[in-house]
C-alpha cells in the first residue's frame, strides 16, 4: 500500500540466495495513536473482505445445493474460515479503542452491539481454534463434548441464507455477515471523524 508505514522490510540474501527479513530500526518504538489508527484499520479493511469473500462462497454453494461430499467438506471448511475472518475484525476494531483513548467508549459500544448480534460466534470460533483439544475432551468448555465437534448440519433461515447447526447452536451466516458489514461501516465512521477533528486541530494528537 502506498505511504503505508512497514515494520519489516523484506531482503535478499545473496550468500543464500533466499529472502529473509529484516526488521527496521524503529520497529521496536511504541506505535502512536495516529500509526495503531492506520495500521489496524487497514488490517479490519482486509478482514471485512474476508468475511464478504467467505460468506459469499457459503452462500453460493448453500443456493446451489451441492450434495457431493467434496462439496459439503468445502462449505464445513469455508464456515471455518468464515469464523476466524469474523473474529478478526472484531479484534482490530476492539484493539483500536484499547490504544486510542478518545475513541475507546464509541468503540466499545461498536464491539458490544456486534456481540450481541452474533452471540455464538466467541464460542463457535473458541472450539474451532482449539479443535484438537475438544476431540479428546481436553476443551476449556466442559459443555463441549468431543461426540459435538464432528457433528453439525444445514437448514435455511426465512431468507433462504444457511444456518449452521453445530454445538447446540444455530449460527446465522447472513445475519453474521450483515451484522459484520454494519459494525466495520460504523468503524470506518468514527475513525474518519476522528481524523477530521484531528486535522482540524480540536483534539490533540495521539
Amino acid at each position: 500500500m502506498s505511504g503505508a508505514r512497514r515494520d519489516h522490510a523484506f531482503v535478499t540474501d545473496p550468500a543464500q540466495n533466499r529472502t529473509v527479513i529484516a526488521r527496521k530500526p524503529d520497529a521496536l518504538e511504541p506505535p502512536s495513536e495516529g500509526i495503531v489508527l492506520e495500521r489496524l484499520r487497514t488490517e479490519a479493511t482486509l478482514w471485512i473482505n474476508a468475511v464478504h469473500l467467505q460468506a459469499a462462497r457459503i452462500g453460493r454453494r448453500h443456493t446451489e445445493q451441492y450434495s457431493e461430499p467434496e462439496e459439503i467438506t468445502a462449505v464445513e471448511v469455508d464456515l471455518h474460515f468464515f469464523l476466524v475472518a469474523l473474529v478478526r475484525l472484531r479484534r482490530c476494531v476492539s484493539r483500536v479503542g484499547l490504544n486510542v483513548l478518545v475513541l475507546c467508549k464509541s468503540l466499545d459500544r461498536l464491539v458490544s452491539t456486534f456481540d450481541s448480534q452474533v452471540p455464538s460466534l466467541r464460542k463457535l470460533r473458541n472450539v474451532s481454534e482449539h479443535i484438537d483439544e475438544y476431540n479428546l475432551d481436553e476443551g476449556h468448555d466442559s459443555s463441549v463434548s468431543r461426540q459435538e465437534v464432528q457433528t453439525w448440519a444445514m437448514g435455511t433461515s426465512e431468507d433462504g441464507g444457511l444456518i449452521w447447526h453445530w454445538l447446540g447452536e444455530a449460527f446465522d451466516v447472513r445475519g453474521a455477515h450483515e451484522a459484520a458489514t454494519v459494525f466495520y461501516r460504523e468503524f470506518l465512521s468514527e475513525c474518519d471523524a476522528h481524523i477530521a477533528r484531528l486535522r482540524t486541530g480540536d483534539i490533540a494528537h495521539g
